[in-house]
């Protein structure tokens, strides 16, 4: 038998075993995107506050206390 047909024959537990895996490699993965989008936030906002600027060459307009925030995330 391949291994594929191996692997599709696995008992409940495995198929569990493999999907905590690959679960918990993708929350490092956005976790650690996160991390990186972090550190280069300000890079990032200009980068997509540019076309807008060369468009309307006006700042962009914040109108209310959390909003701020809420572009930087």
């Amino acid at each position: 038998m391949s291994e594929r047909t191996e692997r599709a024959r696995q008992p409940l537990l495995g198929h569990l075993t493999e999907l905590r895996n690959r679960l918990l490699k993708a929350v490092i993965a956005v976790a650690a995107g996160a991390v990186v989008a972090f550190f280069f936030r300000e890079w990032i906002f200009d980068l997509l506050e540019g076309p807008y600027l060369l468009v309307t060459d006006r700042p962009l307009v914040i109108t209310g206390p959390t909003e701020l925030f809420s572009i930087a995330m």
